[in-house]
């Protein structure tokens, strides 16, 4: 009878003072105007027994990583202090984790604050982090990026993909004003085959709008059926080769009728036809206001990211509670 091996007992974890909440600051240091806001967020944080590690960005792309390492480190929450072209940043590191994403809005347009009711004013913002509610909601994905608001095809692509960013950081909004203007007389729509899981749309397609969310440009209730936890994506369709066709379509927006064109599905293919006018035809793609190149296929991804607003919040865009409040870390815990 063979003898059997001596387990060596597991090392007992070490145990340490875990404080209320773990969470990291992802912000640019190059706007200044964010130093003094930022140090009376960190202040009220504090005091509310929130650990917060500072996090600066020095280049598009890098708050991706840096909320990826926080999921790592098993943070909270990864807080970003910006726009909603940093959420989309910060969300490619947090998509499917724990860690939940909350927002202090300091962009250019800051639509995923006005979604959720957002103050705009930091510390009243960082209240929000501290007393807010937490909700499970899903993101949408085009290719292999991921969006919370919104994917845009076709002109909405093309548009994006003109931005002039120099001139973003001054005059903000105004810049994709410039950019329309650029692209209005020249882009044509190209003959596309859109199959969802109950329709194929077929024919020359100017624009179609996939929403996770509501609002378009932080104004329009583009996908105004659109519910962020539901485990679907809202679909608008603008048919035409040119953008005064599209002038018939918007109208059912401005009077607050629903688009005849209006489907919903949990995946999108896209297929692009050539023709004489375009043999080699490419249909641009945004993803929360940021040009991402082509996609071809849009599905979503249900429940994959936690967020937190504000526990009043009157959005129609929830359809489930929130999450139960997790109790505080106030005794010693386990070390991992």
């Amino acid at each position: 009878m063979e003898t059997p091996a001596l387990v060596t007992p597991a090392t007992p974890p070490v145990q340490t003072q875990r404080p209320y909440v773990c969470a990291t600051l992802i912000y640019n240091p190059k706007a200044g105007r964010q130093h003094g806001d930022l140090a009376a967020v960190r202040s009220f944080l504090a005091a509310h027994g929130w650990t917060v590690r500072d996090e600066r960005t020095a280049r598009a792309g890098d708050a991706t990583p840096l909320a990826r390492a926080a999921v790592a480190r098993g943070d909270d929450v990864v807080v970003v202090a910006g726009g909603d072209g940093t959420i989309n940043e910060a969300i490619q590191g947090l998509a499917g984790s724990t860690t939940a994403l909350g927002v202090l809005p300091m962009g250019t347009t800051n639509v995923w604050a006005r979604e959720v009711g957002l103050p705009t004013n930091p510390v009243d913002a960082a209240r929000t982090l501290v007393d807010g509610a937490r909700h499970v909601v899903d993101l949408g994905r085009a290719g292999d990026r991921y969006f919370l608001l919104m994917a845009g095809l076709g002109f909405d692509g093309a548009v994006t993909a003109v931005v002039d960013l120099r001139l973003k950081r001054v005059i903000g909004r105004g810049a994709y004003a410039f950019a329309v203007a650029r692209q209005a007389l020249g882009y044509q729509g190209l003959e596309v085959t859109l199959e969802m899981d109950d329709a194929t749309v077929r024919g020359a397609l100017l624009l179609a709008i996939v929403g996770n969310t509501r609002l378009y440009g932080g104004s329009f209730a583009m996908t105004a059926g659109a519910i962020a936890d539901d485990g679907l994506l809202d679909v608008v369709v603008f048919p035409g080769r040119h953008l005064w066709q599209a002038a018939p379509r918007l109208l059912p927006f401005l009077i607050g009728r629903p688009s005849p064109s209006y489907y919903r599905t949990r995946r999108l293919r896209v297929t692009v036809t050539p023709g004489v006018a375009a043999p080699d035809p490419i249909l641009p793609v945004q993803v929360d206001g940021d040009h991402v190149g082509v996609a071809l296929e849009i599905v979503v991804a249900p429940g994959a990211l936690r967020v937190i607003v504000p526990r009043d919040t009157r959005s129609p865009i929830f359809s489930q509670p929130p999450l139960p409040v997790a109790p505080p870390h106030t005794g010693d815990t386990n070390a991992t």
